[in-house]
């Protein structure tokens, strides 16, 4: 063969593999977002059935993170054993130690969960939604013992 049909036979199999490359790229695009999209079906469907048939009260628990953007899917700061206690109260500083939030339940049957707004002076003129980032609750029972729970959430719009 001559060297230059070579060289010509080499370039086209090289393109030809770079479009291969390039469909399968593709394709494997195709199917991740696929893919994204079921697994946000499946969790929606399984939030709803574990609402709905498991008692999640008696995991004494708190959730690391949630995402109020109005999608219905952990828009909220939920803490189901909270239930067990009616007289809790939730208080949620930013990283500067500026309390964000401040909730007492005083005996409620339904809490008023955090849903990502400041309703204290951290916003200036008034409630608003506060940034994505990393906060910090205390939570107290409020039924006679000393027990109470501290940790971080991270707030993700």
């Amino acid at each position: 063969m001559n060297h230059f049909f070579k060289i010509i036979m080499l370039s086209l199999l090289l393109s030809c593999s770079s479009n291969n490359m390039e469909d399968a790229a593709l394709g494997e695009a195709v199917k991740t977002k696929n893919k994204s999209q079921q697994l946000r079906k499946d969790v929606k469907k399984n939030t709803r059935s574990i609402s709905a048939g498991r008692n999640v009260t008696d995991c004494n628990t708190v959730p690391m993170e949630f995402s109020p953007n109005n999608d219905s899917v952990n828009d909220e700061f939920i803490i189901p054993f909270l239930s067990k206690y009616p007289d809790f109260s939730i208080e949620i500083f930013n990283e500067l130690g500026i309390r964000a939030y401040n909730y007492i339940n005083n005996g409620r049957k339904k809490p008023i969960w955090w849903n990502g707004y400041a309703n204290t002076n951290l916003i200036v003129f008034g409630s608003g939604p506060i940034s994505v980032g990393t906060y910090y609750y205390i939570i107290k029972l409020n039924d006679g013992s000393k027990k109470g729970y501290k940790g971080r959430i991270y707030l993700n719009r």
